[in-house]
């Protein structure tokens, strides 16, 4: 009987040492599916906090070596860097204050305020701003940016942008050859040879937007373009001195998760004020000089009033 009790208590200690020990490696199973689980989740995490978060920093500032140090320190390579420049009041200015982007919407305003159609005011002054750009010489706003531009051209990828029209091309690459710049590059070769955008062309390294609402969108169609080229942006620097386009260049990068480096350049307007009078004699000189009226006939009575107007106010 003693016998028979002794081998159920070995079978009884053998099933429990079974299940001790099946219940042990069920443990270790768990704990080991725990720990893929937990490296995997946060292999997870990880993955998408440093591929959902980039640098993106928008500069406010009237020098351009702000801009310049910044992009500069940049950890991204410069074959994945594409720097983007607009033109007027950024990289050149006007001579005089004839020909400066306050002018151009100043005359835009001058015209609806006169009752004029935004179509008709735009119509007008874009004639008339051809004349001035073709003769008002242009200057940098600052030799540093032209540098800076010229010292990237080497090994990254630089681009002009302008809400100008193409039929401005021959004169805006007078303009820069003024400055003694170019943005034409065999670096866009691809991108030119399949542009194909109807907000906005590319002609020797300038996307020209041929308008404001445009300009954005010519921008980005641009960067997508050139990624399609096999070029891979990582960084997008942008130098505006209008803000909104800067901002909406930042939201499209955080949108593509590039990096971003932005200014909102007030080299131009800091370093001048504006002087409606002045404009006007300006204008007036420029139309003796040329022996032929640059303002419609129809049109000048607006102006030669607001004229007398400001130099009534003026004392």
């Amino acid at each position: 009987m003693s016998g028979l009790n002794n081998r159920k208590i070995a079978g009884k200690a053998e099933h429990d040492e079974i299940i001790d020990k099946g219940q042990r490696s069920d443990m270790a199973r768990v704990i080991r599916i725990i720990l893929v689980l937990s490296i995997l989740g946060f292999g997870f995490v990880a993955f998408h906090f440093f591929n959902s978060t980039v640098e993106s920093e928008i500069l406010v500032s009237d020098h351009m070596k702000d801009f310049i140090d910044t992009v500069d320190r940049n950890k991204v390579k410069n074959e994945n860097r594409l720097m983007i420049f607009d033109l007027d009041d950024t990289v050149f200015m006007s001579s005089q204050i004839l020909g400066t982007p306050t002018w151009f919407y100043h005359m835009i305003n001058l015209l609806q305020l006169s009752g004029a159609a935004r179509h008709e005011a735009y119509e007008v002054v874009i004639a008339i701003n051809r004349v001035v750009q073709e003769q008002v010489a242009v200057v940098p706003v600052e030799q540093a940016t032209l540098s800076a531009i010229r010292n990237w051209q080497k090994e990254s990828y630089v681009v002009g942008i302008t809400s100008r029209s193409r039929d401005l091309a021959q004169i805006t690459k007078a303009q820069l050859d003024q400055v003694g710049l170019s943005f034409s590059s065999s670096r866009f070769s691809c991108v030119e040879s399949l542009w194909q955008d109807p907000d906005g062309d590319l002609i020797d390294g300038v996307l020209y937007a041929d308008g404001n609402a445009k300009k954005d969108s010519a921008l980005f169609n641009f960067v997508r373009q050139i990624q399609s080229c096999g070029i891979e942006v990582k960084l997008l620097a942008q130098a505006d001195d209008q803000h909104h386009y800067v901002i909406k260049g930042a939201e499209f990068a955080k949108r593509h998760r590039i990096a971003f480096v932005g200014i909102i350049y007030g080299g131009a307007l800091s370093s001048r004020m504006f002087d409606f009078a002045e404009a006007k004699s300006e204008l007036l000189s420029l139309e003796a000089y040329l022996g032929t009226a640059i303002v419609p006939r129809e049109y000048r009575q607006i102006f030669l009033n607001q004229a007398q107007m400001a130099s009534s106010s003026g004392g």
